[in-house]
C-alpha cells in the first residue's frame, strides 16, 4: 500500500510540474541557477513537525543546518528524532527469560538532505517550498531490572514535501506553519506501526543570525 501511495504521489507531482506553464518553469530554475551564484550565508533552526505513527498523534522534534543563497534557495542537513511518547506492550524474552505485557517506547532517529525553494519573501512575510529525504533507525526501548535495552532496530528512510509560511513578529523571533506528507520509502519491518502520514506544524522560530554581522555580496 505504500508503495502505491509512493507512485501516486510522484505521478501526481510530475503531472504538476508539466502544467506549469513553460514562462515559469525557466524562471523557477533560473532563480535557483542565479542564487547559487552568490555568496551564502549560513542558516540553523529549530524544527517541530506534527504527524501521526498509526493512531497515534506524534511530535517530530528537529534542527536544520545549511547554507542560504540570496533569500532564494536554502539546503542543508536536517536531523530529528520522535518525541511523542508511543508505548506498545509487548512479551520480550531477555536473556533465556520471557516477560510478559514490558511496556516499550518506540524511538524514530533520522537525518535527511534538505532543499527549501522560497517562492514569496517580504520583509515580514515568507513562504516556502520545502522538500528533504533521509534515513535513519527506528525502534523499541524498555527496561528490565533498572537497566534500559533495544529491539527491532532496523533502517528507515524518508521522504518528506511540504509548503510553509512564516510571519516575522520582531527582530529574531517568528511564528509559522506548514502543512505536507511524509513518505516510508523504505519501513521498518520488525515494528508495526505506519509512519507514512500526514505532516502539519504551527512552530515559534527563532532567527539567531538576526543578530549576526555577515557580509554579503
Amino acid at each position: 500500500m505504500n508503495k502505491i501511495k509512493f507512485i501516486f504521489i510522484i505521478v501526481l507531482v510530475f503531472h504538476t510540474l508539466n502544467s506549469f506553464s513553460q514562462k515559469y518553469k525557466d524562471e523557477f530554475f533560473y532563480e535557483i541557477g542565479q542564487s547559487l551564484k552568490s555568496k551564502p550565508t549560513f542558516t540553523f533552526r529549530f524544527d517541530n513537525r506534527n504527524s501521526f505513527i498509526t493512531n497515534y498523534r506524534a511530535w517530530i522534534y528537529g534542527v536544520k543546518i545549511g547554507l542560504q543563497f540570496k533569500d532564494k534557495f536554502r539546503t542543508g542537513l536536517d536531523f530529528s528524532m520522535l518525541h511523542t511518547g508511543i508505548y506498545v506492550n509487548q512479551d520480550i524474552e531477555h536473556e533465556g527469560e520471557l516477560y510478559k505485557s514490558v511496556s516499550t517506547k518506540l524511538h524514530l532517529e533520522y537525518a535527511s538532505i534538505f532543499a527549501e525553494y522560497v517562492f514569496y519573501k517580504t520583509p515580514k512575510w515568507e513562504f516556502t517550498l520545502p522538500i528533504q529525504i533521509g534515513g535513519g533507525v527506528s525502534y523499541f526501548k524498555y527496561d528490565i531490572d533498572n537497566k534500559s535495552f533495544t529491539n527491532n532496530m532496523a533502517p528507515v528512510i524518508m521522504y518528506e514535501a511540504n509548503i510553509t509560511g512564516q510571519y516575522k513578529i520582531i527582530k529574531g523571533i517568528g511564528v509559522g506553519t506548514g502543512i505536507g506528507y511524509r513518505i516510508m520509502l523504505l519501513s521498518n519491518p520488525k515494528i508495526n506501526q505506519h509512519f507514512t502520514s500526514p505532516v502539519f506544524s504551527l512552530k515559534l522560530i527563532l532567527y539567531p543570525f538576526d543578530f549576526i554581522t555577515i557580509n554579503k555580496d
